[in-house]
């Protein structure tokens, strides 16, 4: 058994043409069925939803549980709100998981996001705090 994941697509707007990332796709239509996007998939582990609890409103939003409703454009998209610039969230080095330092850091509570931010290691993508 594995928790569900979601999907973690971009899609460009054709029409924007400085093309800055302004939209997350909360859903995906892949043949038949539509999926919620990783964070709101991630926002519903959080949360202690099963995969019932995670429903796709098509061109409505997701509604994660009776707790929460993602509204979404008729794409099925949501404007971005990036809280600010680089900076705006915290960064833990990899080491404070290693078991021996997990005692320091309080993570009680919270969603915490791992991946590789070293420069060259991934595709970064333009946002209006940074190109």
């Amino acid at each position: 058994a594995s928790l569900p994941s979601g999907h973690l697509n971009v899609f460009e707007e054709s029409q924007i043409v400085d093309r800055l990332v302004r939209w997350e796709a909360q859903m995906i239509r892949y043949r038949d069925e539509y999926y919620p996007s990783l964070p709101a998939q991630a926002a519903a582990q959080f949360m202690g939803l099963n995969r019932g609890q995670v429903t796709v409103v098509v061109a409505g939003g997701v509604q994660l549980g009776e707790q929460a409703f993602v509204p979404t454009d008729e794409r099925g998209w949501t404007l971005i709100n990036y809280y600010g610039g680089a900076g705006s969230f915290p960064i833990e080095p990899a080491t404070n998981f290693l078991p021996e330092a997990l005692p320091q850091t309080d993570l009680r509570d919270k969603l915490v996001f791992i991946g590789v931010t070293a420069a060259g290691t991934a595709d970064f993508l333009a946002t209006p705090f940074a190109e």
